[in-house]
């Protein structure tokens, strides 16, 4: 009927064309158009449907789900077809079936169900190695359904362990007891010495990594429909899409299970060179830290490097081309036995220049342009002179939108983007900012004080420097904090100053900080906990 035009399928995102209908156990789901005409088709196609197979469908057991459109047309279509109209959420095989976001309301109606069950057991006449059982068999079980579809909240998660371990300790849901056991080592398996219950929050990332998989590396219709609908055209998930249940889930799997993948070599056809894992637990990009933009134009896969069921790595890896690259910022060209130390050494080598985007683009538009020549030449008999490959590598580069404001920063740096035919505008000059140190009012002292951080957290200290009216130093001092963050070795810094202040017997002091945050929170008295102590004390 769809090849007759008779019925029209739902339009599919990204042109992927949608499923006319699927099967799933004794139950029919129909995506169709809702033309009137095609409508009118329909309900010839399921009369003559009962009448052939002797079967009798169940209109009142039926739900019909629209679109946007006007209810006269709404009514017309429900007429037609003798089916109510239903509206979102909806149950199917226990699982509710909801529009935007997922909220706790959908979700209390399972975990009613299971609280329901738990309180109907005679709990207290069980042995508690039933009770296990039957949290290990059956409730851990009951909200599988929902957990492979949608991630849930840690709130109604903590709630469900929660009644489960009661019923276990005490046989009653609402009943707490205390122990002396550790939940996570109960959760344990048996062979570690838990008794094999599964976290629910393990549970739920564990269906939805499955569900994430099938999606990656499936090639049903399904799959197709939902990599189109959140996926980019490169295969990168795409950055946000409110109007899904499912995209939660998604979102917070998807780089679990990309970390974790690892590519097995067969031919090589899928497997992109550059960007899959298929070497170690990292892709040559990765090893390289180059951004993904440079590998745009590359499309070289491994079965291009397989020849014969043997592996054939390029060996003009030294041609002149290379040497021609290299001698525009400078360097000389020096073989390597393998792609990994090749990438080593280039990447080394972009510590040391301040044109680093062409320089990492480079080892991209180079190794795959003297590729695509190699093959022209083994396999098509044509060879091109080196000279015109360097223009098109220029011409390559020109088109990568590399980010070139404010990189010149010398002569060579200018003369490297000259001999690429690079145009990059100097940066803004720097500004001269002036800046004077007031003294503090006669018979007052003023300290000044800094702290910092090498990272948030990482290594930290700070110190200060106590003056009089006349500028004169009376008092510095230093102090290393360990590990700590940013905002800890200022407040820190802060504090030992009006300590060290107290030590000078200094009575009228002026407190100078750059830290907006600490003057804040000194200004509301908002102090923060791990300073309140010492504030009280001072």
């Amino acid at each position: 009927m769809l090849q007759d035009k008779k019925l029209q399928a739902i339009k599919g995102p990204r042109g992927v064309q949608m499923p006319g209908f699927l099967l799933f156990a004794d139950n029919i789901f129909f995506f169709l158009n809702g033309s009137i005409r095609y409508v009118r088709h329909f309900n010839v196609f399921l009369t003559k449907y009962q009448q052939f197979s002797g079967q009798q469908i169940n209109l009142n057991k039926s739900k019909l789900f629209l679109g946007k459109m006007s209810l006269d047309r709404k009514q017309l279509i429900s007429d037609t077809l003798g089916i109510s109209i239903c509206k979102f959420p909806t149950k199917y095989l226990g699982v509710e079936i909801f529009k935007d976001r997922v909220t706790r309301e959908p979700l209390l109606p399972v975990m009613g169900k299971i609280k329901g069950r738990m309180a109907g057991w005679k709990g207290k006449l069980l042995s508690m190695a039933g009770r296990v059982e039957l949290v290990r068999s059956l409730i851990s079980g009951m909200p599988s359904h929902n957990f492979s579809v949608y991630w849930w909240s840690s709130s109604l998660l903590n709630i469900m362990g929660r009644w489960m371990r009661n019923f276990i300790w005490s046989g009653d849901p609402e009943t707490a007891k205390g122990v002396t056991i550790n939940w996570d080592s109960i959760c344990k398996p048996k062979q570690e010495g838990g008794l094999g219950i599964r976290r629910l929050r393990d549970v739920n990332k564990a269906l939805l990594c499955k569900h994430v998989w099938n999606i990656r590396h499936s090639s049903s219709a399904l799959s197709n429909i939902i990599n189109a609908r959140f996926l980019r055209k490169n295969g990168e998930l795409k950055k946000g899409y409110k109007s899904s249940t499912i995209w939660p889930g998604l979102r917070r799997m998807w780089s679990l299970v990309s970390s974790k993948e690892r590519w097995v070599v067969g031919n090589g056809v899928s497997i992109n060179f550059w960007k899959d894992r298929w070497v170690d637990s990292k892709s040559f990009q990765e090893k390289a830290g180059l951004r993904d933009d440079l590998f745009a134009s590359s499309s070289m896969t491994v079965a291009d490097f397989i020849d014969n069921n043997e592996w054939n790595f390029p060996t003009c890896i030294s041609d002149p081309l290379g040497k021609v690259f290299l001698s525009c910022f400078g360097l000389i060209w020096k073989d390597q036995s393998s792609i990994a130390e090749l990438i080593s050494w280039w990447k080394r080598k972009r510590r040391i220049l301040s044109v680093k985007d062409p320089w990492a683009a480079g080892l991209i538009i180079v190794t795959d342009t003297i590729w695509q020549e190699r093959n022209h030449r083994w396999h098509g008999g044509k060879s091109r002179d080196a000279s015109l490959l360097f223009k098109k590598i220029l011409r390559t580069l020109k088109e990568s939108n590399l980010n070139l404001k404010g990189v010149i920063r010398s002569a060579a740096d200018l003369l490297y983007y000259r001999k690429l035919g690079l145009h990059a505008a100097p940066g803004d000059p720097p500004s001269i900012l002036e800046i004077i140190w007031c003294k503090p009012p006669l018979a007052w002292q003023k300290i000044n004080i800094d702290g910092s951080s090498m990272g948030n957290p990482r290594r930290a200290g700070g110190g200060g420097v106590i003056c009089d009216s006349n500028g004169k130093v009376i008092f510095s001092f230093k102090h290393f904090l360990g590990i700590s963050t940013n905002y800890y070795a200022e407040f820190m810094r802060f504090l030992h100053g009006i300590r060290h202040a107290m030590g000078q017997r200094i009575t009228n002091l002026w407190i100078e900080t750059d830290s907006v945050a600490v003057v804040t929170a000194v200004q509301g008295k908002s102090l923060p906990w791990f300073a309140l102590q010492e504030w009280l004390s001072l």
